[in-house]
């Protein structure tokens, strides 16, 4: 959990939006954001950078 957290953007200052998508088949029962694939970066909608305080820089993610 800590590791996921850590590689969100937002710890680099940087706003996002659409970073992953939803795939039906990879539904697991009683699981929570199994569906959840995350996008390469290039696929993102929205990517601005140095929006929020950063607590670690774009490089170290």
């Amino acid at each position: 959990m800590i590791q996921n957290m850590l590689r969100h953007p937002v710890y680099a200052g940087v706003y996002v939006y659409g970073p992953s998508r939803t795939d039906p088949r990879r539904h697991l029962a009683g699981r929570l954001f199994t569906r959840r694939v995350r996008k390469p970066p290039e696929g993102w909608l929205v990517h601005l950078l140095d929006v929020l305080p950063a607590y670690l820089s774009a490089e170290r993610q």
